[in-house]
């Protein structure tokens, strides 16, 4: 033997020792694993705080707040500390500790005792603090302000204000009482300030800042009431008086207008009134409740909905007045609406209503409530039907001009232009309509688009995406469309999204951060957009990126990096992505466990199509054996590939890690349906995919189990009457008759028609229209073909599927003389809540599997 063979049999038994000495994952694992809970970065990013809990929530968690210094990478614990939080550009933290407050300055360890029990906020990447104090006055000047300069450590107190607003990032304006005068005053926060009005303290009303922080208005008073709405401009320190509330008359004697300081800008035209109800808008409302409950074949589904949750009739709605500045006129717009859309602005012309009146019976099988739309013109008074009958709403541009509508029956984007109102909706997509409209959807009655990702250009050019990339379109149809992310992504076949929300009304390119999934690698990454590029900032075939949070001044970026055997721990990176550290280790003791790997595998189906899935095997896989599998499935999971799994009690499905340790392989197919058919699509994709394993010898018939719950659960039950391969099945709370449950009662106050015809289950039609289709997929019809044991999960107050459908499949086993048991923990609804209980099933579920398929003694409870 030769030294090279006997080296690879020394390093091969090492690595043998050494997973030898690893422990199978139990409940004292379980309850070793924390979480993140909240985590923060420092205005320079050079400090991290973050806290962590025991995932047992049995556990005692210790009240220790950790900071990390991000560039040495040393680790403080601030013992018994709560409410923590970083305050200034600096180096300084605020907390609470044994009912005090403090300041503590990290970098000097200095710290400053907040003698105040007033709750004190940071104004956002400044250095000032403030709190107020409440001071009972007859002239409700109530309020002490109190400002507080970190660096200078020095305040500024400002006394008996009625109202007050930061701007910018160092002026404020507020409203302040001296003597017997009311001053509305701005200036820096500091000094010195400058008035903007002043009146008798008796006389000023209340005050409102907008939005923009460059103007307001206010209100001032005559006789003790309410008389007049004034605007007034920061800016040029002026004030001007708009409206006469004398003035405005309504004919509807059960409202009166609010007279508060409405909000508008120097070019706006209509004042949007809200009203104050004179009679008893709540009371009116209420049905007295009774042991009598009268159905009605007729009645609207929320109508019925609220009345049985509430008690309640739906409130009745107010109806819509506006002011015209311009012309003097008080106008009444909309009395009989279900929602108004109106543009995220204070100075618009139009808007829509919505009229849901013709199809409040739909909501049982439709779920959302179609609905015609309206367009209100408050320069005419008038109002226009625009499209009937549709289940989406416009998209309001920023400015009010346009609004974007998707067409759900014609599959394309639709633009409104409020300054041509007689064009109504037209379309905005002329080619490649398809790519805007996710073709693959095999979920719902219609096909959805990818979405509207926001505005640009001051809300003139809609972006929208397609299923990879980002594309700018001009409303007016001027410009021809582009695309503002270079199609990178379908270049790279990476989805792009922008990373804080998918919707951003006003959005910023310049160095906009973008999310991206790989659709090959089911890897997730961070990416960045430029005038110039879009380029790649954290992407790896082998993980996930996901960006946490950026610092105050954008220069540092705090992030996670995980795949199935990496925990999520926080990591931080400059700019450019190029040094990246890593801040914690949450759970090093993993390392003493036996793991294992997720692995994409690919097959293709009974229908001759690819089909992709997650093979998860053992750390010690030994490809030359093969292994007790479960099948494990609820539609797509690929796109989970690189989740990190941990250890816990299951308060429904099984635990992956924990099934690894024991020696299993889990198999997750991903289902892709065909309406009419979901149990045969599920055993399209999942009895083929189980085959190839099969025929890779990474299993056999004898040692294969199932497990699912839900739609997961019925797929389940389904899958044993079309074969013999399964050893032993685990049905968690299933629906098995969808002829019964099609008829059913939801805790939620609707019926499941709507599951089927629009939802999960992918039926056209209902149960009285397909009927054949009903049957043909449920499991109770097909019971006589089941030869694989069984052990139903279901509790009795499951709101969501009812016990009876548990009931069902259990009593028809029992009649067929199947093996079969049922599982009902009382008191738990459509998964377990209770701490005990998930114990008892994590050690029950696993009993049953050992028996069937690792040969084990078989329970006593069985």
């Amino acid at each position: 033997m030769n030294k090279k063979t006997i080296l690879c049999i020394s390093i091969f038994l090492g690595l043998q020792s050494l997973f030898a000495q690893k422990k199978d994952i139990d409940s004292t694992a379980y309850q070793q694993w924390k979480y993140i809970t909240s985590s923060e970065l420092s205005y320079t990013g050079g400090w991290m705080a973050y806290n962590t809990v025991y995932q047992d929530f049995e556990k005692e968690n210790p009240a220790q707040t950790y900071i990390v210094n991000t560039k040495s990478l040393e680790t403080q614990v601030l013992e018994e500390v709560n409410s923590l939080k970083f305050v200034g550009t600096g180096n300084w933290v605020f907390y609470e500790k044994q009912g005090e407050n403090y300041l503590q300055n990290l970098q000097t360890q200095t710290i400053r005792p907040w003698k105040t029990e007033a709750y004190t906020s940071s104004l956002p990447n400044t250095d000032f603090l403030y709190y107020t104090h409440f001071k009972n006055s007859p002239d409700n000047a109530n309020t002490q302000l109190v400002i507080y300069d970190l660096k200078k450590n020095d305040s500024t107190s400002i006394d008996k204000l009625l109202f007050y607003n930061f701007y910018g990032l160092d002026s404020i304006v507020y409203a302040q009482v001296v003597e017997d005068k009311a001053f509305l005053k701005t200036g820096p926060i500091n000094g010195p300030y400058q008035t903007i009005y002043s009146c008798t303290a008796s006389e000023f009303g209340d005050y409102q800042l907008n939005p923009d922080g460059l103007s307001g208005t206010f209100t001032t008073k005559s006789n003790g009431q309410i008389k007049f709405l004034h605007h007034f401009d920061l800016k040029s320190k002026k004030q001007e008086v708009v409206l006469d509330f004398e003035k405005l008359q309504l004919d509807d004697s059960r409202y009166s207008i609010s007279r508060k300081a409405y909000p508008l800008i120097e070019e706006t035209r209509f004042v949007y009134l809200q009203l104050e109800a004179e009679f008893d808008k709540y009371g009116s409302q209420r049905i007295p409740e009774s042991n009598v409950d009268i159905w009605k074949w007729d009645e609207g589904t929320m109508l019925r909905r609220e009345a049985k949750i509430r008690h309640s009739k739906p409130l009745r709605k107010d109806p819509v007045y506006v002011y015209d500045l311009k012309t003097k006129e008080l106008k009444e717009l909309a009395t009989d609406y279900d929602h108004l859309i109106q543009p995220n602005t204070i100075n618009f012309s139009k808007f829509f209503r919505t009229d849901n009146t013709p199809y409040l019976t739909e909501v049982d099988w439709e779920f959302n409530e179609r609905h015609d739309l309206y367009i209100v013109d408050a320069i005419s008074g008038n109002e226009q039907l625009v499209r009937k009958g549709i289940n989406n709403n416009p998209i309001w541009s920023p400015s009010g001009k346009y609004a974007v509508l998707f067409d759900e029956v014609e599959e394309t984007w639709l633009v409104y232009n409020a300054t041509v109102p007689e064009q109504g909706f037209i379309s905005l997509l002329i080619n490649n309509r398809e790519s805007f409209v996710d073709q693959s959807q095999d979920f719902g009655a219609r096909k959805d688009p990818y979405g509207v990702a926001g505005w640009i250009d001051n809300g003139n050019i809609v972006l929208l995406y397609d299923q990879y990339d980002i594309w700018a379109f001009d409303p007016a149809g001027k410009q021809k469309p582009y695309c503002i992310t270079k199609e990178y992504g379908r270049k790279h076949k990476v989805e792009l999204r922008f990373n804080s929300n998918a919707y951003i009304e006003k959005v910023d390119l310049d160095g906009i951060i973008l999310k991206g999934f790989n659709t090959h690698t089911k890897a997730k990454g961070i990416y960045r957009l430029s005038a110039k590029r879009l380029e790649s900032l954290a992407s790896n075939d082998d993980y996930s990126f996901d960006l946490v949070s950026t610092s105050g001044n954008n220069k540092r970026y705090l992030f996670t990096k995980e795949n199935f055997k990496t925990f999520p721990d926080l990591w931080i990176t400059n700019q450019d992505f190029v040094k990246q550290a890593r801040l914690t280790e949450i759970n090093p003791q993993q390392q003493n466990y036996k793991w294992g790997e997720a692995k994409l595998i690919s097959w293709e189906n009974f229908n001759g199509q690819p089909n992709e899935g997650i093979l998860y095997v053992p750390e010690d896989y030994d490809a030359s054996k093969t292994y007790p599998l479960i099948v494990h499935f609820y539609e797509k999971h690929s796109q989970d590939l690189h989740d990190y799994h941990a250890p816990e009690y299951s308060s429904s499905n099984i635990n992956i890690p924990t099934y690894l340790s024991e020696g299993y392989v889990v198999f997750q197919p991903d289902i892709h349906y065909s309406y009419n058919d979901p149990g045969l699509s599920a055993y399209n994709c999942a009895v083929s995919g189980l085959e190839y394993l099969i025929d890779k010898n990474i299993t056999e018939k004898g040692k294969i189990g199932i497990q699912g719950h839900s739609f997961g659960g019925y797929e389940t039950s389904f899958l044993i009457t079309k074969t013999d391969l399964f050893t032993c099945a685990i049905v968690g709370s299933g629906v098995s008759n969808f002829t019964s449950s099609y008829l059913g009662y939801r805790g939620n106050g609707l019926s499941n028609m709507f599951k089927y015809e629009v939802d999960q289950y992918r039926m056209q039609g209902s149960l009285f229209e397909n009927k054949d289709a009903y049957i043909r997929n449920s499991t109770v019809f097909h019971a006589d073909a089941i030869s694989t044991p069984v052990l139903i999960f279901h509790n009795e107050g499951d709101s969501s599927v009812p016990f009876e459908e548990g009931l069902s499949l259990f009593f028809a086993l029992r009649r067929l003389a199947k093996p079969a048991w049922l599982i009902n923990y009382k008191e738990e609804r459509h998964t377990l809540a209770e701490l005990a209980n998930q114990k008892d099933w994590t050690i029950r579920m696993q009993q049953f599997f050992d028996y069937y398929l690792k040969d084990r003694e078989k329970p006593d409870w069985m």
